[in-house]
């Protein structure tokens, strides 16, 4: 267990510093505060899921920390690949200039407008995931399937998978689960896996 923990935390903070110094670099020339501000958010969002699991607080700074440290797992995948991605583009660049660096004026101002695609595209990324989360999709679905004896002439049969409940979002989750449920009156009704995240 504790050779797992070692190794998470090496991946994760590694990842975590990747992103973090990137982004430092793409933000050289935006204000102090505005470097302060995201330095801020980085670090909460980075260290949110620890700071939860290692404080058992009961009110609503718990939520939004466990909310925005949840939320960072995606943040960081996404961000991490689009970083990445731009490392690669500049390394091709360096050897076969093709990035028009002189339509925004200057190196560091392209930076700070890449920097601001970036963000834009985590936004809608994270964000379009999030809606489709808190949205429950319900998918009918008929299967025929001989007797062989059976008395039924039909049988129906509700599956759910994927409710990732959570000290956040359990109760609201469970009574909007509850409502589509008792909406399909199913006869049966079958749980699959990712049901609860912690």
């Amino acid at each position: 267990m504790a050779i797992f923990f070692i190794i998470f935390f090496l991946v994760y903070g590694s990842a975590n510093l990747y992103v973090y110094l990137r982004a430092l670099q793409a933000i050289e020339v935006a204000p102090f505060y505005a470097k302060f501000i995201f330095s801020a958010l980085f670090v909460l969002g980075a260290s949110g899921y620890i700071i939860v699991r290692v404080f058992d607080w009961d009110n609503w700074l718990y939520d939004l920390i466990h909310f925005w440290g949840a939320l960072w797992f995606a943040i960081l995948l996404y961000a991490f690949m689009a970083v990445f991605l731009i490392d690669i583009v500049r390394l091709i660049d360096r050897f076969f200039p093709f990035i028009p660096y002189n339509i925004f004026g200057s190196v560091a101002t392209f930076k700070l407008a890449a920097f601001g695609v970036v963000m834009l595209y985590l936004l809608a990324v994270v964000g379009y995931g999030f809606y489709n989360a808190e949205n429950i999709k319900v998918k009918t679905l008929e299967i025929t399937l001989p007797k062989k004896g059976s008395k039924l002439d039909s049988l129906n049969v509700a599956f759910l998978s994927d409710t990732h409940f959570s000290p956040i979002t359990g109760y609201a989750k469970a009574e909007q689960i509850h409502g589509i449920l008792t909406g399909l009156n199913p006869d049966l009704i079958l749980m699959g896996g990712d049901i609860i995240d912690d």
